[in-house]
């Protein structure tokens, strides 16, 4: 359906027109009325960052990180692959958004150097930002009714 071109260029900016430096792909639509080419931005190969003493394996690099990465350690398998994977193979191995992003997360910034830890969930103060008012009225309100009741049960146990 499409017929693609690698090619590498330099960046430049001559009037309107740009040249990326990174390699593009070019693909015409063979469908497409007109003969316009797409270009498609395609993302190198990454170095893979070698273990360090303090992380020397998979299974140290998701300890450190925590929230339960662990237990990704099978699906994942090996160090090359966990530097490598993208989402979209991550969510084909089974591995859940929220884990997916974290484990991405810290793989970008182990790269990057930084000390690995763990960064606890957050958690919601009386329901989250959008239900704070209601959570917070109903609570009071359920507080005020539990009270009332208390008192008219005290009034009648005094008559």
């Amino acid at each position: 359906m499409f017929q693609s071109l690698r090619t590498t260029a330099t960046r430049s900016c001559i009037g309107r027109s740009l040249i990326f430096q990174q390699p593009l792909a070019v693909s015409t639509r063979a469908f497409s009325a007109t003969s316009a080419a797409q270009i498609i931005y395609v993302k190198p190969k990454a170095d893979v960052p070698a273990p360090t003493e303090n992380i020397p394996d998979l299974a140290a690099f998701l300890n450190a990180i925590g929230r339960k990465s662990i237990d990704h350690e099978e699906t994942i398998g090996t160090w090359e692959k966990l530097m490598t994977m993208s989402s979209q193979q991550m969510k084909a191995d089974g591995i859940d958004v929220r884990s997916r992003k974290y484990i991405l997360a810290w793989r970008e910034k182990f790269a990057k150097g930084d000390e690995l830890c763990e960064i606890k969930r957050g958690k919601k103060s009386w329901g989250g930002e959008r239900r704070r008012k209601a959570v917070k009225a109903e609570f009071m309100a359920k507080k005020y009714r539990e009270e009332h009741h208390r008192r008219l049960k005290e009034a009648s146990e005094d008559n």
